[in-house]
């Protein structure tokens, strides 16, 4: 991995008021040098050498070519041949799956725009050196970063919210496949990589026909959404045999790989839109990326610790979910490996242990953030009820409740929440709201929800049991 020259950090700096003409303080996010600028110029230049005029200027005229060159050129042309052919290919699939019927109660698929993650000549594509795709670095900036008040005005703006993904193929029953690679997001603020799934081949997870999802991680930070970003994957698989349960002699399987381009369409109009992208795989199956559009959204990062838990009480999961329309959904947020003690433990958690660290959600401005705790008791039953029951009662016996914690979002500052089940078991939560550093500007923002004040919050009605 290569390291950045400078790292990413805000600077304040004078900024002109374009309302009253007059410099202001603000801030803005300080990037780190481009690592690989010296090796795309020299790209590019390798290319303005054989086409005689820089490749982004080229319309295809071909006179300045000399013949030592021409076998580069049509291998670069027959590239593009393919990529443009996989594109229509891909398109026509799209719609063959979402069919004419336009009243059908079907979801979906969105069509987006497929890439290959390693074009080449890379300089033909000035997308792949915009995202800076030669520079695998994740992203450095992390959550909270304008959680206070600041000197300038900064407002909401587009976020997405990753869902789900699964695997949409048929497995033969009993058999599993074990999944290991990268899937990470590019947008418009550093433009690295933003991982939302990340695992070794030694980490890898196993899913199955009954359990087909793999577990998101959490971002590092929000999602922007503003302008077009790029979502990056590569996945792999490996076959496990439904009888031995060893791996097989042709282990691994390309499931995935490639990016695609999404810029949320509509206008002003689409507020929260769910969309569901399909990517094919010709022989493993299908595979699934399920995420929400927000208009007008902050970042929300939760942190939940276990305070007191005794023997027999554990934090089983955590669920979020948000108050706007389309995304009451639940999203899995990622736990420790021991959040509470074992069960056989008998005093007291005395100290706070980390259940969530650090999981960001994207939450529509004025909306609900709903957690949902599910908390499991287990129990053994007494020697004398043991007894009393002629056996038939020995064991334990585990049982699971449910609670809830609402957070109303807002553009800066945090908000603390407990659940507390007597002195047997207390769970905090804090959520941390922030804006993804975009100025306020009384010309072009016009909306009263981009500040923190819509006409009519949403909440969770009081007959939202389901999600």
């Amino acid at each position: 991995m290569k390291k950045p020259l400078v790292e990413i950090c805000w600077i304040e700096h004078d900024m002109l008021d374009i309302t009253t003409g007059k410099l202001k303080k603000g801030y803005r996010i300080l990037l780190p040098e481009d690592s690989d600028i010296e090796e795309y110029n020299s790209h590019e230049a390798f290319w303005e050498d054989i086409l005689g005029v820089k490749p982004r200027y080229w319309t295809g005229n071909t006179d300045k070519v000399s013949e030592s060159n021409r076998s580069l050129l049509d291998e670069a042309l027959k590239n593009e041949a393919k990529y443009e052919k996989d594109t229509e290919d891909y398109l026509k699939r799209i719609d063959e799956l979402n069919g004419t019927d336009s009243d059908s109660d079907s979801e979906g698929f969105t069509e987006v725009t497929m890439l290959p993650r390693s074009p080449s000549p890379r300089c033909f594509h000035l997308w792949h050196q915009w995202f800076r795709m030669t520079n695998t670095n994740p992203t450095f900036l992390t959550s909270k970063l304008l959680t206070a008040p600041q000197p300038y005005e900064y407002i909401s703006q587009a976020l997405l919210q990753f869902k789900s993904m699964r695997f949409a193929g048929d497995l033969p029953r009993g058999q599993t496949l074990k999944v290991h690679g990268f899937v990470a997001v590019r947008d418009d603020i550093d433009r690295l990589r933003n991982y939302i799934f990340n695992r070794s081949q030694e980490h890898a997870q196993e899913i199955t026909q009954d359990s087909p999802d793999l577990w998101l991680t959490s971002p590092a930070r929000g999602i922007t959404a503003v302008c077009s970003l790029l979502v990056e994957y590569s996945l792999k698989v490996v076959k496990i045999s439904d009888k031995s349960g060893e791996e097989e002699e042709v282990l691994e399987e390309v499931l995935v790989d490639g990016c695609f381009m999404f810029e949320q369409g509509g206008g002003q109009g689409s507020l929260v839109v769910l969309h569901t992208v399909r990517l094919f795989n010709p022989i493993i199956g299908p595979f699934d990326l399920r995420f929400i559009f927000l208009r007008y959204a902050v970042e929300a990062t939760v942190e939940v610790k276990v305070k007191r838990a005794v023997a027999g009480y554990s934090l089983t999961s955590v669920t979020a979910a948000t108050c706007g329309c389309g995304s009451r959904e639940e999203i899995v947020l990622p736990m420790s490996a021991a959040a509470v003690p074992p069960p056989d433990r008998v005093a007291a958690l005395s100290s706070s242990v980390v259940a969530v660290a650090k999981a960001v959600v994207a939450v529509e401005l004025g909306c609900q953030l709903k957690l949902k705790f599910e908390i499991t008791t287990t129990t053994t039953p007494s020697s004398v009820t043991r007894k009393g029951s002629g056996g038939g009662g020995g064991g334990r016996r585990s049982s699971s409740s449910q609670h809830e914690l609402f957070f109303t979002s807002r553009k800066h500052h945090e908000a603390k929440g407990a659940v507390v089940m007597g002195r047997m078991f207390k769970v905090e939560a804090k959520v941390t709201w922030s804006t993804m550093g975009t100025v306020y500007i009384p010309f072009l923002h016009r909306e009263r929800s981009l500040l923190g004040d819509p006409d009519n919050p949403c909440s969770f009605s009081s007959s939202d049991d389901q999600l």
